[in-house]
């Protein structure tokens, strides 16, 4: 509702005092500036253009508000009873020579006013009042017309403006329309006539309101800056003369300043504008002339028609019967404006009577006027024309008594006085009162507002006892917000010492407090001290315990917020000396007295005393982390930890890792954090609130010093050979220090991060924070211990930047494979070199810049670090530099991203670099970076493969593929996969189609040879739809059953000491490729063997808790063993790896455009040829049975004996294998698998002839046979599996 206005504080040495500002407002010119006629304006759309011109804000009204005081160069004497000039007794007329008129626009009707006034800060204290005599003095000020309120004058005068218009009074209705154009229009009588047509008015005008009588006039302004000559402007003059009349028509020029200039006189809010003083001038006689010589006389003829009217009207014995009998004037109630009399009626007419001679000032004819319509809407019960009506003629009352008092000493001698009116200050009253009860009976409490503060206003002006109680019935009403009941308390109190004969300085006391209460919660803190203060100065020393209490603790917390500390400190002294407060309070007035009392003290001897500026809160951890730009410590994420030991160790040769490791642990402790000049430093702290209210952290910043070193270094030279960094001049600044605010709850404990800059070479020590507390105490606290960081030269600098990376509101699918840019740029001020790269998911990524040799070789050497081992991500990626990365420079990678599996995936980068110049103190540069990509579930597929029960050597693989997808929420597509073609990759096996399963008919269809393809029915899977495809599996014609006697050449094997291969790369052989339908978009480039060597990996990179103890074994056992060993455990891992299947399946999907690759790694049906020396092996030994499932037999010739036909082989092509076969008695029982069939028989069976065989040393890729008989008492279905083989 309010704004405040910054205050304006006197000089020191010149106290300002009340004499100094202007002239109180008296309520006569507050009715005088508020009643006043209107003037409806219209501009045509040319007007407004040529307005425009002083700026886009002004407009018309902006030019006409500035001539809104008139004062006529021949005063006008209005007469409303032109029979009176001939009547003896006094004159009637009134002679008007200044007038106050308001121009408005359509937008007046539109828009509904906003009550908005200026809250105005008070520039002194109000007046001590201790006595009598100091109120008489007050007394005496008030009526000498002394500001001491100017913000309520404020209030009040804007309040009276924003009620709007009304249909129960005519004071906001217009009285005239002003219809202006241009002499740039071309035909400005059209437009005008256009404008405003008296007959069809706007619609935006209110029904009640009687615009086809209101007097019209037209102005034309001639725009000089739009070049149009004056005699042409001065020919459509002329046609306007002759189209609506001389005498209503004007013309003014404006614009005739080539540059703008201050105008005073104009008063539209623009500080320069191209009106001239002459154009201002001629505007001005405008207005006067309009006023004086149209609309005055227009007003007095309507005026002397209504009133010849209504004299006869209701004169007459019929409108007296019509009273005294109670007839109503009206049948019409009020409809939704409140309109109750039509615009036609005569009660209408008559009440145009009494409001324009009001607003001309003939306070007789209106006070008799509205007199009459009180009995009429009495008779209604029209109450809000009623409650109008009191009000009105009780202002008409006072007014006219205060034309009295200003004309008396004006009155020529022997001149007749005016008229008397019965006045009385009991019937004002009455009046005010009866429009109070009127307006609240007719639900209308802003009207009684106006009306009360009316009332108040003159009563207090009158210095009348009524005034206190009228404002504080105005402060109790509903919805009354805390600005206005402050500042009606205030005046309420202010009333009590205008009393002459009893004045109340308790009572004047005990407003201001409640004042000052509400203005503290309007937030209006100087207007709350100051009637504290004022409130203060009647108890002093009175020894009110609970009052003095309550105004020392007040006015001390409001001078030391509006930084007045020698006021606060003394009335907290005050609050300390005498006070009845329990001890809960007296420790918080102690807190607040240390509080105050440190903020007044001299800061200057505060900084010197560092004893005086250690705080006790916050509370610092012990845990800082320092951010560098290459180190971070404490990380909350630990994985960037592991992930930079796994680069650096990446990066050392093999045989030097074990060393790199041990120099690793040794260094730790002599760590030493290393800065660059000119790059931010990160400083995390722990704070922590010991208290359990909030507490206010200001002007926070690190406590830090930067020590240069007696020799500085010889500045590096850049590109250029110019040194990077200048040496420091003398005045210089060396560090720059981030200050920050910080917000601490009760209890709460916050990681606050410190950023500081360095701009020179040196040592930083960091020995704590400093700050203030909220604001006003300025403290320390200290570190657990100091902080040391080393600034070094300046370095280069990398920054990654992902160029067609997806964005946050799009995704990708599981599988999809999408392109994009990896750019590095340095911005540093030096070249680097040696750039490579790691990253969190190294499977989600294939580029021809990857070194997949380099990972391979790293996995195959044991980590001492089992931990390390347990959670790396292995991989590297190096970045060809043909020469050495400039500063300001880039290079851009290609980089292809396949996401794996659903989710929201983020995505870890670690770079690694080196500048070209050796630097002591850092010798490499680490740079991190993160990615967040979205993706969805696309193709799920499942593979199982199992032993051929028909067929030796032979397996049986089953695909199951299942479309995940669902129809887009924004087209409603539905997204179909169609199956492109499958890769199979295995050294020594080979697969074929063998049917759809539940699919399409599709029948056996051979593959022709290895990197042959054969095409066959297309596979198309629906979304939810589930396909299956089975292959026969069988072993290679070429295939060597015992893998190769030694590492091929390119094994990636090094030829020094090696441990096994525990992910070898794919089979150097080509895939078998299976296409079941064309490429829509044929792929290009798309590294598809390099994703499944990826995803291989990634299987291992993360090893389950089982598998690290099994690496730990080994890792032991290979410190023991011989290079012949290491070679044997190559050969096998290299025949294993022979013994595996990897199928690649390619598809697209019919809503996107792009490229899908599935995996399916390490399909192993050939149990691994366990390495040597392990605690875990896993027998070689396979078996098979021949028997007949179904067998008939008559068991009254005897029992059924069956012969059972055991095939055993050994699948290790390099050790023999000793078993045995034991065949179990039907009292005997082990752990069986789960059962296909129902063991349940009608008898037990047993083994016939020989039931336990050895063999010993059974050779590699060697068969042994042996025959058992089973032998059955009855018949039934038995479950056969009731032997076990011993190996």
């Amino acid at each position: 509702m309010a704004e405040s206005a910054p205050s304006s504080p006197s000089s020191p040495s010149s106290p300002a005092s009340f004499v100094d500002e202007p002239a109180a407002p008296s309520p006569h010119a507050l009715v005088k500036e508020n009643f006043v006629p209107t003037i409806l304006v219209f501009a045509t759309p040319d007007a407004d253009q040529s307005l425009k011109k002083n700026g886009e804000n002004f407009s018309i009204l902006s030019l006409l508000s500035s001539f809104s005081s008139i004062v006529l160069p021949n005063a006008f004497r209005l007469r409303v009873d032109p029979a009176s000039a001939n009547k003896p007794g006094p004159d009637t007329s009134v002679l008007i020579s200044q007038i106050n008129i308001r121009w408005q626009t359509m937008n007046f009707f539109q828009t509904q006013p906003r009550f908005h006034f200026l809250m105005i800060q008070p520039r002194r204290e109000f007046p001590a009042i201790i006595s009598q005599a100091h109120a008489t003095k007050f007394q005496q000020d008030y009526v000498a017309r002394r500001r001491f309120t100017p913000w309520f004058d404020e209030y009040r005068a804007k309040y009276f403006r924003s009620l709007g218009p009304s249909p129960h009074e005519l004071f906001e209705h217009p009285v005239a329309a002003l219809i202006v154009s241009s002499s740039t229009d071309k035909d400005p009588v059209g437009n005008m006539k256009r404008q405003f047509e008296p007959k069809n008015p706007p619609a935006a005008v209110p029904r009640y309101m009687d615009i086809a009588s209101v007097m019209t006039h037209y102005l034309l302004i001639h725009d000089v800056a739009s070049g149009l000559e004056l005699a042409e402007a001065q020919k459509k003059y002329a046609n306007m003369q002759r189209t609506f009349g001389a005498r209503a028509c004007s013309m003014v020029t404006i614009n005739s300043l080539q540059n703008a200039e201050p105008n005073p006189l104009i008063l539209g809010g623009q500080p320069k504008v191209y009106i001239s003083r002459q154009d201002a001038e001629m505007c001005r006689s405008f207005a006067s002339t309009f006023v004086g010589d149209t609309l005055l006389p227009y007003l007095q003829q309507s005026l002397q028609s209504l009133h010849e009217e209504v004299s006869k009207a209701r004169s007459g014995f019929g409108h007296k019967m019509k009273l005294w009998m109670g007839n109503s004037f009206s049948s019409k109630q009020e409809d939704q404006y409140g309109q109750r009399f039509e615009i036609a009626s005569l009660e209408f007419r008559e009440r145009r009577l009494a409001d324009w001679a009001f607003l001309l000032g003939d306070y007789a004819i209106a006070y008799r006027t509205y007199k009459s319509l009180i009995d009429i809407y009495k008779n209604e019960q029209a109450y809000m024309y009623q409650a109008s009506a009191h009000e009105m003629a009780a202002n008409c009352l006072t007014m006219w008594k205060e034309e009295q008092l200003l004309n008396a000493a004006q009155r020529p001698a022997g001149a007749a006085p005016t008229p008397q009116l019965p006045y009385q200050w009991q019937d004002v009253e009455n009046q005010f009162e009866e429009a109070w009860q009127n307006y609240l009976k007719a639900g209308r409490p802003a009207w009684a507002r106006r009306a009360s503060l009316c009332h108040a206003f003159w009563s207090q002006w009158r210095l009348q006892n009524s005034a206190a109680n009228l404002y504080e019935r105005l402060a109790d009403q509903p919805n009354v917000d805390s600005l206005e009941r402050a500042l009606l308390l205030q005046q309420s109190a202010i009333s009590y010492i205008l009393r002459p004969s009893q004045t109340r300085l308790r009572m004047f006391a005990f407003q201001s407090i409640q004042a000052a209460d509400n203005y503290s919660q309007a937030n209006q803190l100087v207007h709350a001290l100051s009637a504290y203060r004022a409130a203060y100065n009647v108890y002093e020393n009175r020894r009110w315990t609970s009052v003095d209490d309550h105004l020392h603790a007040r006015i001390a917390r409001l001078a030391f917020t509006l930084g007045k500390h020698e006021m606060a400190m003394k009335f907290i002294n005050l609050l300390l000396e005498h006070n009845n407060q329990p001890a809960d309070a007296q420790n918080s007035f102690l807190r607040e007295f240390i509080y105050i009392y440190t903020t007044a003290e001299s800061k200057s001897s505060m900084s010197n005393n560092r004893a005086l500026t250690l705080m006790p809160l916050p509370i610092v951890g012990r845990n800082v982390n320092l951010h560098l730009n290459d180190f971070v410590t404490n990380a909350g994420d630990p994985e960037w930890g592991i992930m930079e030991e796994s680069l650096l160790e990446l990066l050392q040769p093999p045989e030097k890792r074990n060393v790199w490791q041990l120099m690793k642990k040794a260094n730790k402790t002599k760590e030493q954090h290393v800065a660059v000049v000119g790059e931010t430093i990160f400083v995390e702290l722990e704070l922590r609130n010991p208290l359990r209210v909030p507490v206010q952290l200001t002007n926070m910043h690190l406590e830090c010093v930067l020590v240069q070193p007696s020799s500085p270094p010889a500045p590096s030279p850049g590109s250029d050979g110019s040194p990077l960094v200048a040496p420091p001049s003398p005045d210089s600044k060396l560090l720059e220090v981030e200050h920050r605010d910080q917000l601490l709850g009760p209890l709460e404990l916050q990681r606050v991060q410190f950023a500081l800059k360095p701009l020179v070479v040196g040592t930083i020590t960091i020995t704590g924070i400093r700050f203030r507390v909220c604001g006003v105490v300025e403290g320390v606290r200290e570190l657990s211990a100091p902080r040391v960081i080393k600034v070094t030269t300046p370095l280069p600098r990398l920054q990654p930047q992902l160029i067609d990376w997806p964005e946050e509101d799009s995704s990708l699918l599981v599988g999809q494979i999408h392109r994009a840019t990896l750019k590095l740029t340095n911005v540093g001020k030096m070249p680097l070199k040696t750039l490579c790269f790691s990253s969190s998911h190294p499977h989600y990524f294939a580029s021809d810049h990857f070194n997949d040799t380099g990972l391979i070789q790293f996995l195959s050497t044991p980590t001492t670090t089992p931990s390390l081992m347990q959670q790396q991500r292995g991989w590297i990626a190096k970045v060809s530099l043909p020469a050495p990365l400039e500063a300001g420079g880039h290079v851009e990678i290609p980089l292809w991203v396949r996401p794996c599996s659903k989710g929201v995936h983020t995505f870890k980068f670690l770079f690694f670099y080196e500048p070209t110049l050796p630097n002591p103190d850092m010798k490499h540069r680490l740079q991190r970076a993160v990615a967040q990509v979205k993706v969805i579930a696309s193709l799920k597929m499942n593979a199982v493969i199992r032993p051929d029960p028909t067929v030796h050597d032979q397996y049986i693989l089953a695909v199951e593929a299942e479309n995940m997808m669902k129809p887009s929420a924004k087209t409603q597509k539905f997204p179909v996969i169609s199956l492109r073609q499958m890769r199979v990759y295995s050294g020594n096996w080979s697969i074929n189609l063998m049917s759809y399963g539940e699919g399409p008919s599709g029948k056996s269809s051979p593959v022709v040879g290895a990197g042959a393809s054969n095409a066959v029915p297309p596979v198309e899977l629906q979304p939810r739809e589930t396909h299956h495809m089975y292959f026969s599996v069988h072993r290679k014609h070429n295939a060597s059953r015992f893998g190769p006697a030694e590492p091929s050449a390119a094994s990636p094997l090094p030829a020094s000491r090696q441990a096994p291969i525990l992910l070898p790369l794919l089979s150097e052989a080509e895939p078998e490729i299976i296409s079941f339908s064309p490429f829509q978009n044929a792929p290009q480039g798309i590294p598809t063997a390099q994703f499944l060597q990826r995803e291989r990996l990634a299987d291992k990179v993360i090893p389950t808790p089982a598998e690290t103890k099994r690496q730990k074994e080994t890792t032991a056992l290979f410190d023991s063993r011989s290079r012949e060993q290491m070679d044997e455990d190559n050969r096998i891992a290299r025949f294993n790896d022979l013994n595996r299947l990897h199928v690649v399946v390619s598809w697209e999907i019919s809503t996107r455009s792009a490229s899908f690759q599935h995996n399916i790694v390490d399909l192993s049906f050939v149990p691994p040829t366990p390495w040597l020396g392990t605690s875990d092996p896993k027998s070689p030994l396979r078996f098979y049975v021949d028997y007949s499932a179904f067998i008939q037999h008559d068991f009254k010739k005897g029992f059924c004996v069956v012969p059972l036909t055991f095939h055993c082989f050994n699948s290790s092509p390099f050790a023999g294998v000793s078993f045995t076969f034991e065949g179990l008695k039907p009292f005997e029982s082990i752990d069986l698998p789960e059962q296909r069939h129902s063991t349940k028989s009608n008898s037990e069976f047993f083994w016939g002839g020989a039931t336990r065989m050895k063999v010993h040393q059974l050779a590699p890729e060697s068969t042994t046979t042996f025959e058992v008989q089973a032998i059955f008492p009855g018949p039934g279905r038995f479950n056969m599996n009731r032997f076990k083989f011993t190996v």
